[in-house]
């Protein structure tokens, strides 16, 4: 049993090293260090590692990226993380891509101060995915595997994005602003559709602390998956069930999709009040990722704990390292 439990080590190891990312305080953990923790992981690891930010941005038309963290003093980043598993072939088998908001205010529509405490959780995506990049490269896994953070900080400013804006993103698909705290899937919207287009993967899940609604749903007990390949669904539902990292699907029916349609816009950023928001950010999140395979996770509820929960201490549970490791290993 010593190589079962070596690799179950490696796991733990991965997932605590998103952890103790997670739980940086927000004043440490801006956009830049985040990018640079991802650069000493690519050194020590042997990864390939390509980084745009601020303006940069804007330049390479990742617009929406690059709004969403124009409210800051310190400027967004989208950053790759390139895994060679297997040098024999150029195709990238699985990107995972988070969301790294490192601070959350809300922006112009600020949060309820009861509401902020948290936020610096919502970096929770972009964590999880260094911890997979981790991960991957000690268990030295024979696939080639993207990791990709969409880092920025949402704070209002004078130079914020506001309700109101349409936003052109990376895949020429335009975005009505009506909500500044719905930040996370319009900086992911940049980070799908430029890595799609980049690096061509076969496979594509995201990480995201992305709506309350999915809280609501599954509470503190399992994230929401959504996807229309449901053999990629089921598959990563399966290895959840193993890793102990619990994931359940919600419906992505064409109906749904109609309701982040706009009148302005191809898309705008929330749904209809009080209705399916969770479905909503993923109706949203489609309009961007072209012909990849894909599916969509919400960790709103499992990114952080209140109380120890299942062998974990209060704080960030690396939800998800463990889930795409047994995926990987298993598949």
């Amino acid at each position: 049993i010593d190589k079962d439990v070596e690799i179950g080590k490696l796991f733990g190891e991965a997932a605590n090293y998103a952890r103790d990312l997670q739980n940086e305080p927000p004043n440490l953990a801006n956009p830049k260090y985040i990018a640079q923790k991802a650069k000493e992981l690519a050194s020590k690891n042997g990864l390939e590692i390509f980084m745009i930010k601020g303006e940069e941005l804007k330049q390479k038309k990742l617009n929406a990226l690059y709004w969403v963290g124009k409210g800051s003093t310190n400027p967004p980043y989208y950053v790759a993380l390139l895994y060679k598993g297997n040098k024999n072939s150029k195709e990238v088998d699985l990107a995972i891509v988070g969301k790294g908001i490192t601070f959350d205010s809300g922006g112009l529509s600020l949060k309820p101060s009861e509401y902020m405490e948290d936020m610096k959780f919502d970096k929770s995506g972009a964590c999880v995915v260094l911890g997979i990049m981790n991960g991957v490269s000690k268990l030295r896994l024979t696939k080639n595997v993207l990791g990709v953070l969409a880092l920025a900080e949402n704070l209002p400013s004078g130079s914020a994005y506001k309700p109101g804006d349409i936003i052109r993103a990376y895949n020429n698909k335009t975005i009505e602003v009506l909500n500044t705290d719905a930040e996370g899937r319009v900086a992911l919207a940049d980070a799908l559709a430029y890595s799609e287009e980049k690096f061509k993967p076969k496979l594509m899940i995201d990480f995201a602390t992305l709506t309350g609604a999915c809280v609501v749903a599954l509470g503190d007990i399992a994230a929401g998956i959504m996807s229309e390949d449901k053999e990629l669904c089921t598959k990563l539902i399966e290895a959840g069930e193993r890793a102990n990292e619990k994931i359940w699907e919600l419906p992505s029916w064409e109906e749904y999709h109609e309701k982040v349609k706009s009148q302005v816009a191809d898309v705008k950023n929330i749904g209809e009040k009080g209705m399916a928001g969770a479905i909503a950010g993923y109706s949203f999140l489609r309009t961007f990722v072209n012909k990849a395979r894909w599916a969509h996770i919400d960790i709103a509820g499992v990114a952080a704990y209140e109380k120890p929960k299942f062998g974990l201490s209060v704080g960030g549970s690396g939800f998800g390292v463990r889930l795409i490791l047994e995926y990987l290993t298993s598949s």
